[in-house]
């Protein structure tokens, strides 16, 4: 099982175009809420003696089940519902799935306390619009700091109820939206008008954002860093932050921060972050 912070980073990232996404709930609970792009899987219409067997027989005919997403064996799949009482079940479709040759399957309980923090991720009786799930970043250190693209910095429902205060820009061809609305004024913007260009020479602001970054996470003031698209400038100012505030070496944090998220510094970035290191 994952938890709801892992979970969520997983729907935000780049990769969520291949999610699947399986609620177990009974018919008229999803009906209720549900998470955009899910679709009800009921387990209480199948005879739980034959739970398993019957499983099986829908992948080995996902067609007839209007599944046609499941040739795909790089998908993540997740089995989402609400409460653990059918925690049993869960591990008994989740290891159905592995054994078909699924190798990213997880289950994931919390869906409740998910809705009450991310409502705009759902569809529910109200008809409200959903918000896409890339339209927010990943949340790299709990509560405090954030890394995405354009349409994060452009989401003010992620910028107001997540409560951002500092926002890095490091792109230059991308401006800082919310700076002249005066209903965003509480926002403090550091533009660092960069290229991602191998020549770009990143290294000369890396150890102020850091300082910045730093001193917002003393005063517990949460900061969102972004680019175009979260992947290259962004990124190397985050990973710079994590080697330094944990003595991390240019691998420990990319290993880290790319669990999280999808990322791609380009090589001149890459070396310069690793100078940073040898010194």
């Amino acid at each position: 099982m994952i938890s709801q912070l892992d979970f969520y980073n997983f729907v935000v990232d780049e990769l969520s175009q291949v999610l699947l996404l399986i609620d177990i709930r009974p018919q008229e609970d999803f009906k209720k809420f549900n998470l955009q792009f899910s679709f009800n899987f009921d387990i209480n219409s199948f005879q739980q003696e034959n739970f398993v067997s019957e499983i099986e027989s829908i992948l080995s005919e996902p067609k007839s089940y209007k599944l046609n997403l499941f040739h795909q064996k790089d998908l993540r799949i997740f089995f989402i519902d609400e409460g653990d009482k059918q925690k049993e079940i869960l591990f008994q479709m989740q290891d159905c799935f592995t054994k078909a040759g699924f190798k990213f399957v997880k289950i994931f309980i919390e869906l409740g306390t998910f809705y009450l923090k991310f409502p705009f991720f759902f569809l529910d009786s109200s008809e409200k619009k959903f918000i896409r799930f890339y339209h927010f970043p990943s949340e790299i250190v709990p509560n405090f700091l954030y890394l995405g693209g354009i349409e994060s910095a452009q989401n003010e429902i992620f910028l107001q109820k997540f409560e951002i205060k500092h926002i890095f820009n490091m792109a230059k061809e991308v401006q800082n939206y919310f700076q002249s609305k005066k209903e965003m004024s509480h926002l403090f913007y550091h533009h660092y008008e960069l290229e991602d260009l191998s020549k770009t020479d990143i290294s000369s602001v890396l150890d102020e954002t850091y300082s910045l970054i730093s001193k917002a996470f003393e005063k517990q003031q949460k900061v969102f860093v972004h680019c175009q698209l979260g992947k290259s400038r962004s990124a190397s100012v985050i990973l710079f932050y994590l080697m330094k505030s944990n003595k991390w070496t240019y691998q420990q944090a990319y290993d880290f921060l790319s669990l999280i998220r999808s990322i791609y510094p380009n090589q001149g970035f890459i070396k310069q972050l690793k100078e940073k290191e040898e010194k």
